[in-house]
C-alpha cells in the first residue's frame, strides 16, 4: 500500500472510530440493544449514504445473512423509543458549537412519494422540488448554523394532514417549543413567508422571541397610525443603504436596504426593506431593534442565510436518498430521519474548521474534489463513501 493510501485508510479507520463514539456518548442512557441499534444505523448510513434499510444492513456486513439484519433493523426502527434520552446528550454538543449569534432557521420540507399506496398518511401536497402537487408527506424543520455556516439539526418531524393533524401551525408551535427548551430567547429565529400571520407573530412576541420573518405583501400593518398593506409601506422608501448577495446559484443582486418602525396588533416591530432582491421589495419584519438603522444590513443578511435549511433538505435527498425511504409507518419514518438527522449534525461538528481539519482536507482531496466550504458536506460524504469501502 503506498504512502498515500495508507493515509487515506487511516482517515478513515479515525472518523468511524469517531462516529462510534459519538455514538456512544448520545445514546450512553439507552439499553444495549438500542444503543448498539443507533451505532449500527449511523455507520451504515454514513457507509451506504442511503436510508433503505436493505442498504445499510448490506453495509454492516455482519456475519449473518442478510436477511436477518435488514428484519431486526426493520423491527427497531419501528418501535425506537429513545430519542427523549438521545435528544439532550446531543442538544448538549449543539450548543457547544453555537455562539450567541447562532441564526435559527425555521422551514418546511417535504417527502414526495407519487409511486407510493401503503405509506402511512399520505395526502396531496405541492413538491418543492418538482414544483407541482404529489403525494407525500409534510415536514417542519429547525436547523442552528454554526459560525462557518454548517448546518446543525435541532429539530425536525414528519407529519400527516390525515393523521391527528391540528394545523401547520401547530407543528411550527411543537418545533419552536422544542428550541425554546435549549436556545435563549435572544437567539434570532428565521422565518420564510407563510410564517407571518398574526397567529404565529403573536405567540413569538408574547414569548420574547427574536425573530426575522418575511412577509407577503398583503400582509396588514400600522404604519404612522394609518392601517396598511406591508407592499404599500415598503413603496414609501427606496433604501439608503448597499447590499450586494450572491445566492447559492452565484448570481449576485445589487440591493438597497432601508428599516422603518411599524405595529403589528400593537406590538411595535421593524420593517426591513430591501430593492433588487425581486421584482417586488423584499420585506422583512422583525422585533430586532438597535438605535442605528445600519443593523438593516445585518438583518438582511440574517435572513438570506435561511436558504441554508432548503440546501440541508436537499442535501438529505440527494446524499442519502432521503425520500426513497421504504419503511411505512410515520413512527418507523421519523425514528430513522432522526437518526439521519444526527449523522449529519455528527458530519457538520467533524467539518467544523474545514482546511484546519488535516483528515476531512485528505478525504475530499483524495476523490479529487474541490475544497469548497459551501459545498463541504457533499465532497466530505464522497470521500467518506470511498474510504468506507475499504475499513
Amino acid at each position: 500500500m503506498t504512502k498515500a493510501k495508507q493515509e487515506f485508510y487511516n482517515a478513515a479507520s479515525s472518523l468511524k472510530r469517531s462516529v462510534i463514539r459519538f455514538s456512544n456518548n448520545v445514546s450512553k442512557e439507552l439499553y444495549k440493544p438500542d444503543a448498539n441499534f443507533v451505532r449500527d444505523m449511523l455507520l451504515g448510513m454514513m457507509t451506504a449514504q442511503d436510508v433503505k434499510l436493505t442498504k445499510i444492513a448490506a453495509a454492516l456486513k455482519e456475519e449473518i445473512s442478510l436477511k436477518h439484519t435488514e428484519e431486526r433493523l426493520r423491527r427497531k426502527a419501528a418501535t425506537f423509543a429513545g430519542q427523549s434520552k438521545i435528544e439532550p446528550l446531543y442538544m448538549a454538543k449543539v450548543l457547544k458549537s453555537c455562539r450567541p449569534d447562532t441564526l435559527l432557521l425555521v422551514d418546511g420540507g417535504d417527502i414526495a412519494k407519487p409511486y407510493g399506496k401503503r405509506f402511512e398518511g399520505l395526502s396531496w401536497l405541492r413538491d418543492g422540488s418538482a414544483g407541482k402537487l404529489e403525494k407525500g408527506l409534510p415536514t417542519v424543520g429547525i436547523l442552528a448554523l454554526m459560525p462557518d455556516k454548517m448546518p446543525l439539526p435541532v429539530y425536525e418531524k414528519i407529519y400527516s394532514y390525515e393523521k391527528e393533524f391540528v394545523s401547520e401551525n401547530h407543528e411550527a408551535f411543537l418545533g419552536l417549543d422544542f428550541a425554546q427548551k435549549y436556545f435563549s430567547n435572544e437567539t434570532i429565529r428565521v422565518f420564510d413567508r407563510g410564517y407571518d400571520s398574526t397567529i404565529i407573530c403573536g405567540k413569538l412576541l408574547d414569548s420574547s422571541v427574536k425573530f426575522i420573518v418575511r412577509a407577503h405583501g398583503a400582509c396588514m400593518v400600522t404604519h404612522k397610525g394609518k392601517a396598511m398593506r406591508v407592499l404599500d409601506v415598503a413603496a414609501h422608501f427606496k433604501g439608503k443603504y448597499a447590499l450586494d448577495f450572491t445566492d447559492q446559484k452565484g448570481k449576485t443582486a445589487h440591493c438597497k436596504v432601508w428599516i422603518t418602525r411599524i405595529e403589528m396588533e400593537e406590538h411595535p416591530l421593524n420593517l426591513v426593506i430591501c430593492h433588487g432582491f425581486g421584482e417586488k421589495p423584499l420585506m422583512l419584519m422583525t422585533n430586532v431593534f438597535d438605535d442605528d438603522n445600519a443593523i438593516c444590513i445585518a438583518l438582511a443578511k440574517g435572513y438570506l442565510m435561511r436558504w441554508k435549511i432548503e440546501e440541508f433538505y436537499r442535501f438529505k435527498k440527494q446524499t442519502f436518498h432521503f425520500e426513497d425511504m421504504r419503511v411505512m409507518t410515520l413512527e418507523a419514518m421519523n425514528n430513522i430521519n432522526f437518526l439521519l438527522n444526527l449523522l449529519i449534525g455528527f458530519l457538520s461538528m467533524q467539518a467544523t474548521g474545514g482546511k484546519n481539519q488535516p483528515a476531512i482536507v485528505l478525504l475530499v482531496n483524495h476523490v479529487k474534489r474541490i475544497f469548497d466550504p459551501k459545498n463541504l458536506l457533499y465532497s466530505l460524504c464522497v470521500g467518506i463513501f470511498a474510504a468506507f469501502a475499504l475499513v
